[in-house]
């Protein structure tokens, strides 16, 4: 008789039970974070292990708003101390340490909410970074450089709706292929999107430099993919489009659905205002991007003295980058080579000048941006040229 396999049954049942109870207590922490929210009323702030559980922190939705906006004053706990407070959860992580909670619960005047896991589970059973996930859609967020691009539908408003909702259909489809392509070459990219009625905002979801550059990466793969669909369609199936890339600041948040918030998130901020006013400048096939300054990843304190990028800094550091696209399958063509650059005039050396463009909004405020273009070369297929040349703008 096999004595080992009585021992086996055993441990087979105990993580039979052991996934059961996780799937339990990620439940119950699922109906405890809507509870807080409370139909939007709340936002969960923050939270942090307490015993055989967690503790949240829910303020009401208008509270950052206040704090934020609030004018300097005095005291024990100025506005200044819980602006501090405040920003330091809203652009990092929000899992706390037990007295970083008790402290910015004490100084909001608010109390956190236990909630206390079944079969004595902690954080570490159910994993730190899936409860960070969960929360994440009932709190907002704030990051400072991160990349967006705005894709936009030339004519949009001209079409019928059947064209509308055909060309926003397949400009979806340009980007998951594109996404997709990025995946099979094992290119690890996190993007999330949102449609903006004509078009789409398209940002990184990874810090730093390099998650924007894979970002720009993504935008010229779905323009290329955009391209080769635009050569073999008919009856304005595929969109001439438009498009707009910048880095900035930004706020995230998921909005509600059938009384809970909804799994896609959505974005506000600076980036994406100056996003929309320099998409109106744009012409139909044209890439913008915006003039911004990033962190390099050298820079680990604000001691450093490593000077920041700025657009064409970014752009050429991209170059170094693209040789690991080499390969690539572009349509069941593989890439060749691919160039990416900003345009300007020809000087006296017969070399190109990068050149800005000063554009007005509707507002009279000022906004820089550079014309962009992208070469992509596949075997056996025709160079695919993306965005517009200098001399055809100089014309214009």
């Amino acid at each position: 008789m096999n004595r080992e396999l009585p021992h086996a049954l055993d441990d087979g049942v105990a993580r039979r039970r052991e996934r059961s109870l996780r799937a339990q207590n990620l439940q119950r922490l699922e109906d405890e974070l809507l509870a807080a929210w409370d139909l939007g009323r709340n936002i969960v702030l923050a939270w942090c292990v307490h015993g055989h559980g967690v503790a949240i922190l829910a303020v009401p939705h208008h509270l950052p708003a206040e704090i934020l906006c609030a004018p300097p004053e005095e005291g024990p706990t100025s506005a200044g101390d819980k602006r501090t407070a405040l920003q330091r959860v809203i652009c990092g992580v929000k899992q706390l340490t037990a007295d970083r909670m008790g402290e910015l619960s004490v100084m909001l005047g608010i109390e956190p909410r236990q909630i206390k896991f079944r079969g004595r589970q902690t954080v570490e059973t159910l994993d730190s970074a899936t409860v960070e996930q969960m929360l994440r859609r009932y709190s907002v967020s704030y990051f400072e450089e991160r990349a967006i691009f705005l894709v936009d539908i030339v004519g949009f408003s001209r079409l019928s709706p059947v064209l509308q909702m055909t060309q926003l259909n397949s400009m979806a489809y340009s980007l998951n292929a594109a996404y997709e392509m990025l995946l099979g070459h094992g290119l690890d990219i996190e993007f999330a999107r949102t449609t903006t009625g004509d078009g789409f905002y398209v940002w990184s979801r990874r810090d730093g430099v390099e998650g924007n550059i894979q970002l720009y990466h993504l935008m010229h793969l779905f323009l290329a993919h955009n391209a080769l669909e635009l050569r073999r369609s008919e009856l304005s199936i595929v969109p001439v489009v438009k498009c707009a890339f910048h880095v900035g600041a930004h706020y995230e948040f998921y909005q509600q659905d059938s009384l809970r918030p909804t799994r896609y998130n959505y974005v506000v901020g600076d980036v994406t205002v100056t996003l929309a006013r320099i998409m109106e400048h744009a012409m139909p096939g044209q890439i913008l991007v915006g003039d911004f300054l990033v962190t390099p990843p050298e820079i680990c304190s604000p001691e450093s003295r490593a000077s920041p990028l700025g657009t064409i800094e970014f752009i050429e550091r991209l170059q170094y980058g693209l040789d690991r696209l080499s390969g690539l399958v572009l349509a069941g063509r593989p890439l060749t080579a691919i160039r990416c650059y900003l345009t300007g005039r020809k000087n006296d050396i017969n070399e190109y000048d990068v050149q800005p463009y000063r554009m007005t909004d509707k507002h009279g405020m000022a906004h820089m941006a550079y014309n962009a273009k992208v070469n992509i070369y596949c075997e056996d297929r025709p160079p695919i040229f993306l965005g517009l040349q200098h001399s055809f703008l100089d014309a214009r």
